[in-house]
C-alpha cells in the first residue's frame, strides 16, 4: 500500500492602498480591483499618485508594491463666461507690443485682454 500526500500551496493575495490619493480610490482586497470613491474632477485636482500593495498570506509574507499614476482627462463640463457683458480698458500712448492691458481672474478660467 502507498500512500500520497498532496501539498498544495495557494498563494493568497490582499491588497490595499498603501498611499491613497486622499481618499479618492478604493481598492478591492480580494481582486486588487482599483475604483473611485468619489466623483474627481480634474478642475479641483489634475493627478493623482496611488500606491497599491499586494501581501501574501503565507507563512513567511511577503508584499510587494507599485505605483498607479492616475490623470484625469479633462470633460467640456464648463462652458467659457465672462463675469461681465462688456469691459473698456484705457490704454496710454506709447504701449509697447505684446503689452497686455487687462487680466482677468474669475471662477473657471483667467483670461487676458
Amino acid at each position: 500500500m502507498s500512500i500520497c500526500i498532496l501539498f498544495l500551496f495557494v498563494n493568497i493575495f490582499r491588497y490595499s492602498l498603501f498611499e491613497d490619493g486622499s481618499g479618492q480610490f478604493l481598492v478591492d482586497p480580494a481582486s486588487g480591483l482599483v475604483s473611485t470613491a468619489a466623483i474627481l474632477d480634474r478642475e479641483a485636482q489634475e493627478d493623482y499618485h496611488l500606491v497599491v500593495m499586494a501581501t501574501d498570506e503565507g507563512l513567511m509574507s511577503h508584499s510587494a508594491q507599485v505605483t498607479l499614476n492616475v490623470h484625469i482627462q479633462d470633460l467640456n463640463d464648463n462652458s467659457p463666461r465672462f463675469l461681465q457683458r462688456s469691459y473698456t480698458v484705457f490704454i496710454r500712448e506709447p504701449t509697447d507690443q505684446g503689452t497686455i492691458p487687462y487680466t482677468s481672474n474669475n471662477y473657471y478660467r483667467s483670461y487676458q485682454f
